[in-house]
């Protein structure tokens, strides 16, 4: 089965986040494609080039805008991606995923997708956030059995604020239909950044999904990820 799937994301030039993910990351468990800017992947992952893609075909580093206070690659770029991160202060300094609270002052709250206190859309075989208000409710969640953002028509409410101030700490299995434990399907144009996921931490049992998210330039914020498994 699959571990990772990342596909049709327009400004993605970055993957490097889940460097820390351990799993099966051979060929067959990758699908990477149609990701026309992406160009840093973690070095254990066994990717086959594709034709549209422009992974790792560009030698470029990044720099920083000192206007915005963001990296982006250049072509006269200097610096990896983490190390303009660090450095990178200009006009304002991208904004720092949130920090978790100390253990004991939150109370968890364990959640699974298909319940009625959250009322997700039904897509069948599992349930999905398809609109602002429901993000918020899985936001609330501290555990999940699996957290899917987005259907068919993508999650076109979906706020930037809800996602930074998400409080999900952990997914306990996968989606009875597909076998993802994580997927975010665009178009979601307000969300620009993943860096709210920063809180989620340890295994996914399943399979991570990322598609169409047209905003995201970096997978930052999923970079406390220990595993990821297989669809399945």
């Amino acid at each position: 089965g699959l571990s990772i799937y990342l596909v049709r994301n327009n400004k993605l030039t970055s993957a490097s986040a889940l460097s820390n993910a351990k799993g099966d990351f051979s060929s067959d468990a990758l699908a990477i494609s149609a990701n026309p800017l992406l160009a840093c992947l973690p070095e254990h992952w066994a990717v086959k080039e594709q034709s549209s893609n422009s992974m790792g075909s560009s030698p470029w580093l990044f720099s920083c805008d000192s206007t915005t206070g963001t990296c982006s690659r250049t072509a006269n770029g200097t610096q990896s991606e983490s190390a303009c991160a660090r450095s990178c202060v200009g006009g304002r300094r991208p904004k720092a995923a949130p920090a978790p609270a100390p253990a004991g002052t939150r109370a968890a709250k364990v959640c699974k997708a298909s319940d009625p206190a959250l009322d997700l859309t039904n897509g069948g075989d599992f349930y999905y956030a398809a609109d602002d208000g429901q993000l918020q409710r899985m936001c609330a969640c501290s555990t999940i059995d699996y957290a899917r953002i987005g259907g068919n028509d993508g999650c076109p409410t979906c706020a930037q604020g809800t996602l930074d101030a998400c409080q999900l700490e952990s997914i306990s299995g996968q989606d009875p239909g597909f076998g993802h434990s994580l997927a975010i399907f665009g178009p979601a144009p307000l969300i620009t950044s993943l860096r709210g996921l920063a809180r989620l931490s340890g295994a996914l049992p399943g399979g991570l999904n990322v598609i169409s998210m047209d905003e995201l330039t970096t997978l930052e914020g999923l970079g406390n990820i220990t595993r990821i498994g297989q669809e399945g």
